[in-house]
């Protein structure tokens, strides 16, 4: 939770460092707290759409199991969330194309459910 926390207190003073561990916290355990879920997945909203970049390439950075848990919850977002918005954010950004192309297929499949 304090990941969480820092993240939304720096959002516009952001370094690739905060958000790589912020995305850490990500695990597919993480999702039996509905506290963290929820806020969580806000502040990971609130970051593709602020920062798209910085995200792509803290996620370059994750380890596999870190990255599909990242992924999951766009392509499941817990709360209400405009992913037509996030994706065309995604798809300008610059970045890594990998974790782009991840990135724009799971806010596609998020926007399917």
């Amino acid at each position: 939770m304090a990941k969480v926390n820092e993240l939304e207190s720096q959002l516009t003073h952001l370094t690739l460092p905060v958000v790589e561990a912020f995305l850490c916290t990500f695990d597919f355990s993480c999702r039996q707290n509905a506290e963290f879920s929820e806020v969580g997945n806000t502040a990971l909203f609130q970051l593709i759409d602020q920062k798209p970049d910085l995200y792509l390439n803290a996620l370059k950075n994750l380890s596999q199991p870190n990255q599909e848990a990242v992924l999951a919850l766009l392509s499941q977002p817990l709360l209400d969330f405009n992913l037509k918005h996030l994706y065309r954010k995604v798809k300008v950004a610059s970045g890594p194309a990998r974790e782009k192309d991840k990135t724009l297929a799971a806010l596609k499949a998020g926007m399917k459910r």
